[in-house]
Formats: C-alpha cells, sequence, structure tokens
C-alpha cells in the first residue's frame, strides 16, 4: 500500500497491537516497512519520501521480450476480498478501521447454495482500497471450502478494473481466459429489472458478463473460474459514479461456481 509515511504507519499500526513483520534482506533489496496482515497476509507500505517508491527499479530487473502483448485494458485493482470465518470479522474489521483511515458499509447477507455469507465493504474516502470482508460460517459454502482448504483467513478474490469492459472481454477471450459461465436465465431478468434494450443484453450474454445499476451508475463483472483452491479474479468497470460492488449479483456467482464445482467433482479420476 501507497501511504504518505511508511514508517510511520507501522509504528502506529504497532502501537494499536499489531504485529511488526520483518525478513532478511538480500543485497541491492530494499527492506520495506510491514506488518502482519489478517490470516497469515503481509501488509507492505512504501511512501515517495524515500527509495521505497522505486521498489520496481531497484529489486526488479526487466525481462527482455521477443515480441510485445497487447495490452487487456485493465488499469488497476478495483477491489480485494478477503474471506474469513464469521466470528472472526469484527476482529478484521477493527483492525482496518483503527490501522487505517476507512469507512465501512452496512453488512449484506448473500445468499450461497449452501449457506449464507456475511459480506462487509470498508474503502479508504477516496475509494482508492476497497476491501471487501467475507463471513463464513460453514464448511459446505464455496467460502467455506476456501477456509477449510488453506492455513486460515486470506485473499479470496482480486478485482481488476477496466475502462471498456467488451474491449477486455474481447482480448481477454482471444488470450483463452477460462470465464465463469453464467446462467442464461439470469440475462432474461436484468432486461426486465432494468429496461436493457436487446443489443446490449445480447453483448452481456455473449461475454458472460454480469450486471448492475444504481441511480444513475452502472457496474458490470467478469469472473473467471476459479484457481488455487477457491481463488478467482473478477474484472470489472464503474461507470456513473458507481460505488457499490454488485451484491444483487453475488448469488449468481455462487451459483454458477457451485454448479462448475460440482461438475468438476462427476469428472471421473
Amino acid at each position: 500500500l501507497r501511504v504518505k509515511d511508511a514508517q510511520r504507519t507501522v509504528t502506529r499500526a504497532a502501537a494499536l497491537g499489531t504485529p511488526e513483520f520483518h525478513q532478511p534482506v538480500g543485497t541491492g533489496e530494499l527492506e520495506i516497512p510491514a506488518i502482519n496482515g489478517i490470516g497469515a497476509n503481509v501488509v507492505h507500505f512504501i511512501d515517495e519520501q524515500s527509495n521505497l517508491h522505486r521498489v520496481w527499479d531497484i529489486e526488479f530487473e526487466p525481462v527482455p521480450k521477443a515480441e510485445a502483448t497487447q495490452p487487456a485494458g485493465i488499469r488497476r485493482i478495483d477491489h480485494v476480498a478477503q474471506t474469513m470465518r464469521y466470528d472472526e470479522m469484527q476482529h478484521w474489521l477493527l483492525y482496518y478501521i483503527s490501522t487505517f483511515e476507512m469507512r465501512k458499509s452496512p453488512i449484506v447477507n448473500v445468499a450461497d447454495p449452501s449457506g449464507v455469507v456475511r459480506s462487509q465493504a470498508i474503502e479508504t474516502p477516496e475509494g482508492e482500497i476497497r476491501l471487501n470482508l467475507n463471513g463464513a460460517e460453514g464448511v459446505q459454502t464455496l467460502a467455506g471450502s476456501f477456509l477449510k482448504g488453506a492455513d486460515g483467513a486470506g485473499v479470496q478474490h482480486i478485482a481488476l478494473l477496466t475502462d471498456d469492459i467488451f474491449e477486455t472481454s474481447a482480448l481477454l477471450e482471444a488470450a483463452g481466459f477460462p470465464r465463469l459461465t453464467i446462467s442464461p436465465n439470469y440475462y432474461d431478468d436484468i432486461q426486465g429489472v432494468f429496461s436493457l434494450d436487446d443489443d446490449l443484453v445480447s453483448r452481456l450474454r455473449a461475454g458472460n458478463i454480469l450486471y448492475d445499476r444504481e441511480g444513475g451508475g452502472e457496474y458490470f463483472q467478469i469472473y473467471s473460474q476459479p484457481i488455487f483452491n477457491g481463488f478467482f479474479f473478477e474484472i470489472v468497470q464503474r461507470k456513473g459514479g458507481y460505488q457499490g460492488y454488485g451484491a444483487r449479483n453475488a448469488p449468481i456467482r455462487l451459483a454458477a461456481q457451485a454448479k462448475l464445482r460440482a461438475s468438476a467433482s462427476e469428472v471421473p479420476a
């Protein structure tokens, strides 16, 4: 995370009870201030008051390329979703809002085919850092199965922001990006709910792209198929000042992931 003063941030976090993180530093490497984050994660901090903001130039060497790779239009990380047991949520919520200047949104109950997952979004005032905390109560849910196969709470998905979801979708398709298949009934439903024209619905359906709208803002979502024991990527586009996370689409995504998981378990060894 980029902050105003990396060392001061760590000092404050340590004063609030968060353990500092240290590791051996090799020749030509920077000692980056860090703390232990959620689960076994580590949060590193960089700033522009020292060489920390030059970490990519100092610690990494460019790899020669035989040919240029066409960009997919992805700009930056939009948000990160962290999954934990439900009884841990308040602990980690306190950790975030006391260590950083972050505001919280009301908890949303998300229907999983095998139970309920409770989700709470927190973000910095300017919206540059957005986190979703997802609390799982049972091991049968997708979130619960992710925890069962891991050492504890951790990052379950990372959402990447694009300026043009349809251009990015086409480039990902050409690159063989394995995306989550959405039920055709979903598109009939959103066309009626949002009064979408046929052309837009056809483009959404063709790319397995989910859609949401609040006021004058729109939100588009593409999900990868799960990898690494349930970890997955999300590609999003925000238009018209949309500030949410497509909460109404979460049950649709979970149902599609559950269907994929069930079909994978039926494949003979």
